[in-house]
């Protein structure tokens, strides 16, 4: 939908694109052609369970699916584990990439920033309590409208289905990713246009593995968002689209 230069959206571990809610990519689709989709094995995505998940696997799916809809290139834009796949298909399908935009990612390997392990144990619980306190980490205090308004716009989004099997094939997809350091060592060729961003209060993707990537990239762009957590693109959609404009069309 929309129109423009082709643009991307990867969603992240155990999400499915409803998980964009419908205002982020509404303003993006005033510049760009978006083009949303649910990585394997979620919502309304086929899986083969055979063989091992991992972030090579959904980079060289988001290639096929690009090749599928006869799209040359797109800029792509990852968020959570679909930054970490958005830089692993610049790495390994780098002519399928026209800009890149990452939120909230790593790059995987042992100079991964990782979260504290109560963190990580709220975002792995499915109770309800622990919910609560992870809509916290999401969204800091001081942003309660904006999560208030990311919430009651997916509720105007039919939900679609994530699965117990699909959730825990993406965790151990995201533990082997931070076991090889493929994609952090591609970094350094990926040439394109780059914007790496993240919350400055991100508890669950702390900000050092965005200042670690953007130091990898050749001429990448960092932008920290000061007051902002995991979802800050979310909470200032306005300034995190004029980013991505500005990636899009970088000055010459």
């Amino acid at each position: 939908f929309g129109s423009g230069p082709p643009l991307l959206l990867i969603a992240g571990e155990s999400s499915s694109m409803v998980e964009w809610g419908p205002f982020l990519p509404r303003s993006l689709s005033r510049h760009f052609r978006v083009t949303e989709f649910d990585n394997r094995g979620v919502g309304y995505s086929s899986d083969q369970p055979a063989p091992p998940l991992t972030i090579e696997l959904m980079a060289d799916d988001s290639a096929h699916l690009l090749d599928a809809l006869g799209i040359r290139k797109a800029l792509v834009v990852g968020w959570s584990t679909g930054g970490e796949i958005a830089l692993t298909l610049a790495v390994r399908h780098p002519g399928k990439v026209s800009a890149l935009v990452t939120s909230g990612g790593t790059a995987g390997g042992p100079t991964t920033v990782q979260p504290s392990a109560k963190t990580e144990g709220a975002f792995r619980s499915s109770g309800l309590s622990a919910a609560g306190g992870l809509l916290g980490s999401l969204f800091p205090a001081p942003a309660r409208a904006a999560a208030v308004a990311y919430a009651a716009g997916l509720l105007t989004i039919p939900p679609e289905k994530v699965s117990r099997q699909i959730s825990k094939r993406q965790a151990q997809a995201e533990i082997r990713f931070a076991r090889t350091n493929a994609t952090y060592n591609g970094l350094t060729g990926i040439k394109v246009p780059a914007l790496i961003t993240n919350g400055a209060l991100d508890v669950m993707v702390p900000p050092g593995n965005a200042r670690l990537i953007a130091r990898r990239i050749q001429r990448a762009r960092l932008a920290i968002f000061a007051g902002a957590a995991h979802m800050m693109m979310f909470q200032d959609i306005n300034r995190f689209v004029e980013l991505v404009e500005q990636v899009a069309t970088p000055k010459r």
